[in-house]
């Protein structure tokens, strides 16, 4: 399987929202998993939990807290299938989520990536990881699954403040000898062009439109999988997320016209002879 991280230079511009829309368009010859690993804490639980009792929403266990309690005797790929657990909404994708305690989250994020989480996640056949690891600073355990994964992509904001940062960021993890390309939420005030112009070494691999309305969608105020289908943010991300699945159907090239025959040769007339020089002529006379 393939395992994707995202993350962010600071703030919040958009990390968890970027990786549930990518789920949710998720190419459908291919089978994603949401997992939280940001050391700050998880979000999906109070995202997408079910306050009324009602089946379907999100609990806080099992967890990543769980998982890590698992993996001192060993993580297996069926103790992490053990912890997955469904988001709401059609396709039912998995997920593995997290404690939205810093401390519980860190830690665990800590022993898990001690524990060859990186591996594990890479041996579950037939399942592509969306890895949120939130805020990347030197700082943060999930730096470790970043380094081993030798790539990551960034979300970012095109503000001067989120630029810049990301930069620096960009820099320090290509220094790491990780890869990182770029995401961006929303064109103002900055173009991607200017942005392209100002982050070296991470190229843009789409830009998704900076939509409240299909955030909220994604985090269960849909009313009906239409809705969520019909926002700017989803139907931007199936596009995005066609780039970034592996094995993605290459796009058909548009028909072209056919080449038009070859022109015929063009005859070309023989030589005419030169006249004889003045000198030959008067050599023959005198002869």
């Amino acid at each position: 399987m393939t395992v994707l991280a995202f993350g962010a230079a600071k703030g919040s511009p958009g990390v968890t929202t970027t990786v549930l829309a990518l789920a949710a368009r998720w190419p459908a010859h291919r089978e994603p998993l949401v997992v939280e690993a940001d050391p700050a804490g998880g979000d999906l639980v109070a995202r997408l939990t079910s306050l009324d009792g009602e089946r379907g929403g999100l609990r806080d266990t099992p967890s990543t807290v769980q998982l890590a309690a698992s993996a001192r005797s060993g993580l297996s790929d069926q103790t992490v299938l053990e912890h997955l657990q469904r988001l709401p909404g059609p396709g039912e994708v998995r997920a593995l989520v997290a404690p939205p305690s810093p401390f519980a989250a860190s830690t665990a994020v800590t022993a898990l990536v001690a524990a060859g989480f990186g591996d594990r996640l890479r041996g579950l056949a037939g399942l592509d990881a969306l890895v949120d690891v939130g805020r990347i600073d030197a700082a943060s355990p999930a730096l470790d699954l970043v380094r081993w994964l030798g790539s990551v992509v960034l979300v970012a904001r095109p503000t001067l403040s989120d630029v810049l940062h990301t930069r620096e960021l960009v820099n320090s993890l290509r220094a790491a000898g990780v890869r990182a390309s770029l995401v961006l939420v929303g064109d103002r005030p900055y173009s991607p062009a200017e942005v392209i112009d100002t982050i070296d070494h991470a190229p843009l691999v789409g830009v998704l439109p900076n939509d409240p309305v299909g955030a909220r969608a994604l985090c269960g105020d849909a009313k009906s999988p239409k809705v969520l289908g019909r926002t700017r943010l989803v139907r931007t991300a199936t596009d995005l997320a066609v780039r970034l699945a592996p094995g993605a159907p290459a796009a058909v090239p548009p028909a072209q016209a056919p080449a038009p025959p070859p022109a015929p040769p063009v005859a070309v007339p023989p030589p005419v002879p030169a006249p004889p020089p003045a000198w030959y002529e008067k050599a023959q006379v005198s002869s």
